[in-house]
């Protein structure tokens, strides 16, 4: 496992740490987005953060399994070439 991996989870986690000790997360009296105040963007930040991250991984993930896939039907398709061509070498020499 890579360090990089554990980068949603630490997001995450500081995330969860900055909701729950921060001071409040809005102001009540404001609307839309200004109603955040800086540590409910901090919030809001480290969890999209951790989001994104998390679908990054996800795909680099999928690519490396998609390439090991790719790679081992190329190497089956060679090796059933290879039985096949010496499978009629053989019936050759029984005939």
């Amino acid at each position: 496992m890579n360090v990089v991996d554990y980068i949603p989870s630490t997001v995450a986690f500081s995330a969860a740490l900055v909701a729950l000790v921060g001071k409040p997360k809005w102001d009540p009296e404001k609307r839309g987005l200004p109603r955040l105040t800086v540590t409910g963007r901090l919030t809001l930040a480290l969890a999209t953060i951790a989001l994104l991250s998390s679908f990054a991984l996800t795909w680099r993930a999928q690519q490396a399994a998609d390439l090991r896939r790719t790679q081992q039907e190329k190497i089956m398709r060679v090796a059933h070439t290879e039985l096949r061509l010496a499978l009629q070498d053989l019936s050759g020499l029984v005939r």
